[in-house]
C-alpha cells in the first residue's frame, strides 16, 4: 500500500494532540508545554497554562551604566574610605552591582585598592577602598535587580 502524503493545508488547528508531537528525536523534536521554574511566570493564548503563543516572563532586570566617573575628590575619609554614587535603578539592598573599570583606570583601582565587594541601598551603591583614589575612576556599572 502507498504511503499517504498529507500537505500542511489538510492539517487544522486541534487536528495534532501532545501525544502525536515527536520530543525525543535529535533535530526534530518540538516542544510539548513550557512550565515556569522557580521566580518565572509565564502567559500564554493556550487551552492550557503553558500551550499556545507562550511568553516568558522573569522578574529580573539588568542595566548597563556606561560613562561613569567616580570623582577622586567625593571619597569619604573613614575606615575604609568609601564614595557613595546614585542610580535609580538601584532598587534595594539586595541589588547586585558590579563595576567594571575603563582600561586606563586599573592603576588607579589597583593604587586605591578599591575592594571588589559594594553595598547596595534603594538608589545608591557605596564603594569602598583602603586609599583615596588621586585620580577620577572611570568605568561602567552592571546593576542586576530581582
Amino acid at each position: 500500500m502507498a504511503v499517504t502524503t498529507i500537505r500542511g493545508q489538510q492539517v487544522k488547528d486541534g487536528d495534532i494532540g501532545r501525544e502525536d508531537l515527536n520530543t525525543t528525536t535529535g533535530g526534530r523534536a518540538v516542544v510539548r508545554k513550557v512550565i515556569a521554574g522557580s521566580n518565572l511566570t509565564i502567559s500564554s493564548t493556550g487551552a492550557d497554562s503553558g500551550t499556545g503563543d507562550v511568553t516568558i516572563n522573569s522578574p529580573i532586570q539588568i542595566f548597563k551604566k556606561t560613562g561613569i566617573t567616580l570623582l577622586a575628590s567625593s571619597w569619604v575619609s573613614a575606615t575604609p574610605d568609601y564614595y557613595t554614587y546614585s542610580d535609580t535603578d538601584i532598587k534595594n539592598s539586595t541589588t547586585i552591582v558590579d563595576f567594571v573599570p575603563d582600561n586606563d583606570s586599573i592603576q588607579d583601582v589597583i593604587d586605591a585598592f578599591i575592594y571588589p565587594m559594594m553595598t547596595s541601598a534603594t538608589g545608591t551603591v557605596t564603594f569602598y577602598c583602603d586609599v583615596k583614589p588621586v585620580n577620577d575612576i572611570t568605568g561602567h556599572l552592571i546593576i542586576i535587580n530581582y
